[in-house]
């Protein structure tokens, strides 16, 4: 019996400094944070036919500067269904829906035509312009814009809807380009810090 506890304390101790003298192969792995990738914003402009091509000029090049890349599409007639022959407009809720049809990713229409939509208290109610919460479409119109400084109007206004199309609902911030416009286009080329901190998580080129 004292020989079997010999041999059995001898093999524990054994063991142990076995275990003891095992250096387990570690590696030491460097943490590397991810660099965040950048969203690269592409504005695609969409001139309805009868529009100046000044106008389109002056509205790319402003535009230009706050999103990555502009390109302005094929000038095409405005869609025949959106005409509303009893005021002479077009409704601007049925242009999206043909936009939405015919192109793909961020689209601002512009038009001269006078662009309406209708509501729950006025059948055919005249608008500036009308952008999409969901379908990253918009269209813009200079018929209800100041004629003084029409282009850097018609820019505005542009900021304004295209804002709509990422998502922005109209800000209650009086001097913020998404506080909600009237006939005579007040819009402010400025945004709030609460609409501006967005627009720059997004892609927005703003300062």
């Amino acid at each position: 019996f004292l020989y079997l506890y010999l041999m059995k304390k001898v093999i524990y101790l054994a063991l142990i400094a076995t275990l003891i003298g095992c250096k387990p192969d570690i590696k030491v792995v460097n943490i590397v944070k991810a660099t965040p990738q950048k969203i690269k914003t592409v504005i695609q402009i969409l001139p309805f036919s009868d529009v100046d091509q000044s106008k389109v000029v002056y509205l790319t090049s402003k535009l230009k500067e706050v999103f990555d890349s502009v390109v302005v599409l094929k000038s095409e007639n405005i869609p025949k269904q959106a005409y509303y022959k009893p005021r002479n407009r077009y409704r601007a809720n049925n242009i999206l829906d043909y936009m939405k049809s015919n192109y793909k990713g961020n689209v601002v229409a512009i038009t001269e035509k006078d662009i309406s939509i209708p509501t729950k208290d006025i059948p055919d109610h005249g608008i500036l312009g009308l952008g999409s919460l969901y379908t990253n479409k918009c269209i813009i119109s200079s018929y209800r814009c100041k004629k003084k400084n029409i282009n850097f109007e018609l820019y505005k206004l542009a900021l304004h809807e295209i804002g709509h199309t990422f998502t922005l609902n109209h800000c209650p911030e009086a001097s913020c380009t998404m506080n909600a416009g009237n006939k005579t286009n007040n819009l402010k080329p400025t945004f709030c810090n609460k609409c501006k901190d967005f627009l720059i998580k997004v892609g927005w080129k703003l300062k």
